[in-house]
């Protein structure tokens, strides 16, 4: 069974959203991760995960990384990926461009030789 339960009351998250005081009647996660997740994006504070097996002495208590502190990192943090990807697909666009216009100068430059050779200047032909 996996749990959340705050730390200063030891209450437990309730099936229906509330706190109860038994673990019995909390909701069960039963991942880990899972409870985690429902902790940062409920953006619980001074909360635990708790995880309760058969054996009571294999209890295992761990606080999630969901501070304040740190989902307002990781949302800058996601921001800023974001712009890096909008300024990334920008700049492949521009270097695209690029790459069309010098294959298309590639393309012209022979045919500019070629028609020179075809009709020489006054000078070349000196």
């Amino acid at each position: 069974m996996v749990v959340i339960q705050q730390t200063q009351t030891r209450f437990f998250l309730g099936k229906a959203g509330g706190w109860v005081k038994a673990a019995a009647d909390a909701r069960d996660f039963r991942r880990a991760a899972e409870a985690v997740a429902y902790c940062a994006v409920e953006r619980l504070a001074k909360v635990r995960v708790v995880i309760i097996s058969d054996d009571l002495a294999q209890t295992v208590y761990f606080q999630p990384e969901s501070s304040r502190e740190e989902l307002l990192k990781a949302r800058n943090l996601r921001r800023r990926n974001r712009e890096l990807r909008d300024k990334q697909r920008l700049l492949i666009a521009e270097m695209q461009t690029v790459q069309g216009q010098i294959a298309q100068q590639s393309v012209t430059l022979p045919m500019l030789r070629k028609k020179k050779r075809e009709n020489p200047s006054p000078e070349e032909l000196h």
